[in-house]
């Protein structure tokens, strides 16, 4: 009796542990990881703005990024060594094709996160939403004052969600 106790016990300890993982985590692998390493060209990115007194969205919006439309879409380039490189908007110079750094960086995986660490300092850990030969998506949460009015005050800090998809070039 006692060792079919300690069987149910053992079960229930496990299904709830189960029960508990999170739904939507990305688990990425070493193995994994060497996806990143390439050059990405950002396609979207869709801005979530939440009242930090209510927690009420003010702003959602999604801007999609590409060279017919002529926003200003970028490259993020990965090595497999942990460096990193923003360019600016692509443009063309004598029939080629050209982008211009502006951020040195270095990264590292851990777990489902990706950490940028600019040169200049300092360090952001965003979220791998996914992580495919063809598509990548992070997400980043931070509390800013908006950079845009987007009919929000100027001097008030938000709670902001931006979601990031790339497509591998």
């Amino acid at each position: 009796m006692k060792e079919i106790r300690y069987l149910l016990a053992l079960i229930f300890i496990v299904l709830t542990a189960t029960a508990c993982k999170k739904e939507h985590e990305v688990k990425i692998s070493s193995k994994n990881a060497a996806l990143i390493v390439g050059k990405w060209m950002v396609n979207q990115r869709h801005t979530m703005v939440y009242s930090l007194d209510d927690n009420t969205l003010l702003k959602d919006t999604i801007i999609k990024y590409d060279a017919a439309n002529n926003l200003n879409w970028w490259f993020e380039i990965y090595n497999a060594n942990g460096n990193a490189f923003v360019t600016g908007k692509p443009y063309r110079q004598n029939e080629v094709l050209k982008a211009d750094t502006t951020s040195f960086l270095k990264y590292t995986i851990n777990g489902s996160n990706i950490i940028l660490k600019p040169n200049g300092g300092g360090s952001e850990t965003k979220t791998i939403l996914n992580l495919t030969e063809t598509d990548m998506a992070f997400e980043g949460v931070y509390n800013a004052m908006p950079r845009l009015a987007w009919g929000l005050d100027l001097r008030t800090e938000y709670h902001f969600v931006e979601q990031t998809f790339y497509a591998k070039q």
